[in-house]
């Protein structure tokens, strides 16, 4: 008898011997280090487990960092709980946002999910955390104008104009991060707070007065509305705006010049960069996308079929120093001043090149047989981008 329950217990300990490993293949639970020296859940998932040593620290602290300057929590409550390669399928990491320009290369990174209690984001980034994109949660990117701007905008406009708010409509809206409580544009007296503000861009004309169009900063709520640029019927320049009238449209017309389109217009830059050019057309009729991101990386890329595998990129960079020094010069010249403006080619050859010229806040265009008709403005802003994108493959 004493031999038959020994024999039963051994059976009984083999048995739980193998129940126990099975039942922790969905459940279990372990605790690696985390960012900043805290504590993350790893939950296993058959054999998968999240490991954060796996994720470049620049990625986990550029999806904490934007996650806390958007819901103002501090950065010590948030947790990264999974994490997850992915390849994307553009520079937009497929969240393009309403007529936005992304470029059409395939795109690594990672799939990010943070907690905060009993909250949850989503993140795309690419493979150093340089782009960052909120892919759902709480105040996740919404591609539609809300009700309280276009209703803050459209007043705003016609307040300015003395004329019905039905004679204005708003044909385009995008996305934007200003660079502080000005919204990017110095207000005279007015101490703008230095924080980043979510906000859009909004592009309103007259249908009364064809020809007009008002172009306004905002915050996300329509709180904040400040005019960027005006035009009239007469100019392809800015009539007036909240820096006055440009004396290169008041003295000097420019030749062959008009309003870009705004359906031609490319999208606004992607968090992390700072300026881009795009040239197209030329004998080869080949399109480049260059950009210069805020850490001074510059990377070209070959748009389009020619650039299988990727083998049209090349990447350069320039010291933090002429970073600093060519935003500088884009607000000496008041780059941001010419939105819109496009100076076509004005004869000779027809092999010329498209240039296409955008900040975080203007885009130019022109022919670079024509590029000496441009105001003078911006003349030492193309010939320092020209000398900034020749260290490119150096």
């Amino acid at each position: 008898m004493k031999s038959e329950r020994i024999l039963f217990s051994l059976v009984l300990m083999g048995l739980i011997g193998l129940i126990a490993p099975l039942g922790g293949l969905n459940a279990a639970e372990t605790t690696l280090p985390g960012l900043r020296g805290e504590s993350a859940t790893l939950i296993a998932k058959g054999d998968r487990q999240l490991n954060l040593d796996n994720v470049p620290r620049s990625v986990q602290s550029a999806v904490i960092s934007d996650l806390s300057r958007r819901q103002n929590i501090p950065e010590r409550q948030i947790r990264i709980t999974e994490a997850t390669r992915q390849t994307w399928p553009d520079s937009c990491l497929g969240l393009s946002g309403p007529n936005e320009f992304c470029s059409q290369v395939r795109t690594d990174g990672w799939r990010l999910v943070l907690e905060e209690n009993n909250n949850r984001w989503v993140y795309r980034t690419d493979e150093n955390g340089r782009t960052v994109r909120l892919e759902s949660g709480q105040n996740a990117a919404s591609t539609e104008l809300p009700r309280s701007v276009s209703d803050a905008v459209l007043q705003a406009v016609s307040s300015r104009t003395r004329m019905s708010i039905n004679n204005f409509r708003i044909v385009k809206a995008v996305r934007q991060t200003w660079p502080d409580g000005c919204l990017g544009v110095p207000q005279s007296g007015f101490m703008c707070t230095q924080a980043l503000v979510e906000g859009w861009e909004v592009t309103v004309i007259s249908d009364r007065a064809a020809g007009q169009r008002w172009i306004y900063r905002t915050d996300n709520s329509g709180r904040t509305v400040i005019l960027s640029e005006a035009y009239d019927s007469q100019s392809s320049l800015p009539r007036s705006g909240p820096n006055g009238v440009l004396q290169e449209s008041a003295n000097r017309p420019i030749p062959n010049s008009s309003q870009i389109q705004t359906h031609e217009m490319p999208g606004p830059l992607t968090q992390g960069i700072i300026f881009r050019a795009i040239s197209s057309g030329g004998i080869t009729g080949q399109t480049y996308e260059t950009v210069l991101m805020n850490n001074g990386t510059l990377m070209q890329v070959l748009q389009g079929p020619g650039n299988a595998n990727d083998s049209g990129r090349r990447v350069g960079r320039i010291s933090p120093r002429e970073v600093q020094e060519f935003r500088r010069l884009l607000s000496q010249q008041q780059f941001d001043r010419y939105n819109g403006l496009n100076v076509s080619q004005s004869g000779g050859s027809a092999d010329y090149i498209t240039v296409t010229l955008s900040s975080r806040s203007s885009t130019i265009r022109y022919a670079d047989i024509s590029q000496q008709q441009l105001p003078t403005n911006l003349q030492p802003v193309i010939q320092s981008w020209n000398r900034i994108v020749s260290q490119i493959g150096r």
